[in-house]
């Protein structure tokens, strides 16, 4: 049966101790002292070098493959592996030299200069780097300090990267420390995910990771990382390679390089139009583990880009790239260096310090654009739906889970980098306040909606119920902008932000509407069954939902909040009964009453009315308050020597002294505020009566039924 080897996508790792052997022979130790960086690339052919015929290179090729498999097939040992594979190359005269480096790796030079790597690592049962049997690095190389790589940021300075790897696994506060009002979203929306195995292999997360950035509105160019592909590399916002990778050596440039696999085979047409870059060194032959069938691992070699490649062909990157190596070492040596140092430089990249499993890595690489888009596909998920978030905040939660070690030894780590802030590849929408009119000091005639989270700084859309709004202000961190006033379109539903044509998770405004109905009992002696009534129809709105501040942890209640009835709403009050004996009613017995408390001085008070509250989700409490002013009824005593006018004011609940709490809102005498129930979030309906010396106030309201109502199936993200 035909299964795919379980090797990885390998990179590159910083100059290991090379051990050489010629073709004589002979052997030395190059960099022993370890510590070094692997150099900006191979020499390449020299004018003395003897020309092979492409026929020649690929006989001996093919011939290295069968040999190397079948080294593979016989032992597990590493060293031995190794060893073999170069006495094996000492006995082809198509070499003119070879030798074992320390990281599981063999190079050869033909002898027309043209260079061979043959790598035994990634091979099935095999992940990460096995306890003993391998080839060891010097020891001053294993003392990786994650701190201390020396990335190339996008602003051209070299630091280290200020994140504290070694903080406890979700460490709140360091996960915090990376946020910045700097957030970014990559300024061009193209997106490259490249893969150079075969798709069979051991299921790369390529498609995934293609499909979810398209859905989030990414063009995305899905490309086998062929070289004449890897030739036109430039512009992406978003960057994901899949592929092999490992160290080689120039013995006559007495340095090491990096190298990564293509997915082209070599044949004779190949390199015959690859030569140029076979004689510069952008280009190496590099054998590798391609496929496992029964017990049987099968190598072939591909050609492998070098440094000089990068740098011929001039790759660039959009201002605020994420990239993704999904290589071995690809954090500890040249290679997210090299991609940082362009003329177009990534801002942060994602790889990997040590040798990891195939399987892991592919695990890796799915879960960190999974959450990067907020896309909730990746296993293993969160509780509920997870909202977007940062290269820096993603990395953490990684980390917490243990995907940040893609070592079956232990030794893998994911690293990071970052510039002025961790990108983001979809705008992140946390929470969000409602202000409706003339609630805020100082007053303002329309309504305001804030929302908190991660944008980006430049300017983009917010769409409420699929309406786009008016927008006041626009922070990296913080948008205000204009819900409609009146029920309808724009006034409640989910909250979209879009960002460079990148939507944002979308979270619900929700609206409630209810009626509520105010009655007054006025008592002797200054009425006879006299009752004011005031009835509303209130709409209300504003954000309930659960929220995440940190990637992976739980969600968290909102603060308690004010709400105030929305414009559209409508009130209206009526007097009824008899006046007090002797006198007779003026004025009118009812009226509408309109928005708002227009009153500058006490009386008059003006007209209109406002119905207002806190809701306390963590409690399930409601409280209301219903204050109202205009609702004015004259009464007449006749009197000589001339009638005698008195006025009634309806007093506004929250002046009711003892009745009120030290929030200012009323407390009535039964105490019982109204409750919400989380499950649908529909205000119960209730009645609640309270006394003063004079009067006798009762408040009685139907059901607030909601609409547009959190969804816990969807979390954060209710789709964009």
């Amino acid at each position: 049966m035909k299964t795919t080897v379980r090797w990885f996508t390998l990179l590159v790792f910083a100059a290991p101790a090379v051990a050489l052997t010629g073709c004589g022979g002979s052997s030395e130790k190059v960099g022993s002292t370890g510590g070094g960086t692997v150099s900006q690339g191979p020499g390449g052919s020299s004018a003395g070098d003897t020309p092979l015929t492409p026929t020649a290179v690929k006989s001996v090729l093919d011939a290295a493959d069968t040999y190397f498999s079948t080294i593979i097939a016989g032992t597990t040992d590493h060293n031995t592996r190794n060893q073999q594979m170069v006495t094996w190359l000492q006995t082809r005269p198509e070499f003119a030299a070879s030798g074992v480096t320390s990281v599981d790796s063999v190079w050869g030079r033909l002898k027309d200069g043209h260079l061979f790597i043959a790598s035994s690592a990634f091979i099935p049962g095999e992940d990460g780097r096995a306890a003993g049997g391998r080839g060891a690095f010097p020891s001053s190389d294993t003392k990786i300090s994650p701190v201390n790589f020396p990335f190339r940021f996008a602003n051209g300075s070299r630091a280290a990267s200020s994140i504290n790897l070694s903080a406890p696994a979700h460490d709140k506060s360091a996960a915090e420390s990376t946020r910045s009002a700097d957030n970014e979203l990559p300024k061009n929306p193209q997106a490259r995910v490249l893969l150079s195995l075969d798709k069979g292999f051991y299921n790369p997360p390529n498609d995934q990771i293609a499909g979810m950035l398209r859905d989030y509105k990414y063009n995305v160019l899905q490309q086998m990382a062929t070289v004449s592909n890897l030739k036109s590399v430039s512009g992406d916002g978003a960057f994901y390679w899949g592929a092999h990778g490992d160290i080689g050596y120039d013995d006559r440039a007495r340095l090491s390089y990096w190298s990564v696999w293509t997915a082209d085979d070599v044949t004779d047409a190949a390199n015959l139009a690859n030569k140029a870059d076979l004689d510069d060194g952008s280009l190496v032959y590099f054998a590798a583990a391609f496929q496992h069938e029964g017990n049987v691992t099968r190598i072939k070699t591909h050609y492998a880009i070098t440094t000089k490649f990068i740098a011929k062909y001039n790759w660039s990157f959009a201002p605020d790239c994420f990239l993704f190596m999904n290589c071995c070492y690809s954090d500890y040596a040249n290679i997210t260096t090299d991609m940082s140092s362009r003329s177009g430089p990534v801002t942060a990249t994602y790889g990997w310090s040590n040798s990891a499993g195939v399987a892991a890595a592919w695990k890796a690489g799915a879960f960190a654009f999974d959450r990067l888009l907020g896309a909730n596909r990746t296993e293993p998920k969160e509780s509920t739906p997870q909202r977007p978030f940062d290269s820096a905040q993603v990395y953490f939660e990684m980390k917490a889970r243990g995907l940040d070690n893609a070592s079956v030894s232990g030794n893998g780590c994911m690293l990071i980098s970052k510039d002025a802030g961790a990108p983001l590849l979809a705008p992140s929408l946390e929470r969000m306040e409602m202000s409706e009119r003339l609630q805020e000091s100082p007053l303002r005639g329309k309504s305001k909606l804030t929302l908190f989270g991660q944008f980006g700084g430049d300017k983009g859309v917010v769409k409420i119920g699929g309406v786009e709004v008016p927008i006041d202000t626009w922070n990296a961190d913080k948008i205000e902008c204009e819900p409609a006033d009146l029920p309808g379109p724009g006034f409640a539903g989910d909250v979209l932000v879009i960002s460079h044509d990148r939507p944002s998770n979308s979270v619900p405004l929700t609206q409630w509407h209810g009626k509520l109905t105010y009655t007054i009992d006025l008592l002797p002696p200054q009425a006879s069954n006299a009752v004011s009534t005031i009835t509303c129809d209130v709409y209300f709105r504003g954000d309930i939902h659960k929220y995440r501040d940190t990637a992976g942890q739980g969600r968290l209640y909102p603060n308690p909040w004010n709400f105030r009835a929305a414009q559209g709403s409508t009130a209206h009050w009526v007097v009824t009964g008899n006046p007090p004996p002797m006198a007779t009613w003026s004025g009118p017995l009812s009226a509408d009453l309109t928005f708002g408390l227009n009153g500058t001085v006490n009386p008059p008070y003006g007209t209109g009315y406002i119905v207002s509250g806190v809701i306390d989700a963590s409690s399930s409490a409601v409280k209301f308050s219903f204050n109202f002013l205009g609702c004015v009824t004259g009464y007449t005593f006749p009197a000589p020597p001339s009638a005698a006018v008195a006025t009634l004011h309806d007093p506004k609940l929250t002046s009711q002294g003892s009745n009120v709490g030290s929030d200012g809102y009323v407390v009535y005498s039964n105490n019982l505020p109204a409750t919400i129930g989380m499950d649908d979030y529909v205000i119960s309906g209730a009645t609640l009566t309270g006394s003063t010396p004079i009067f006798e106030p009762k408040l009685v309201w139907t059901d607030f039924i909601p609409t547009f109502q959190p969804d816990d199936n969807k979390g954060e993200d209710d789709g964009h």
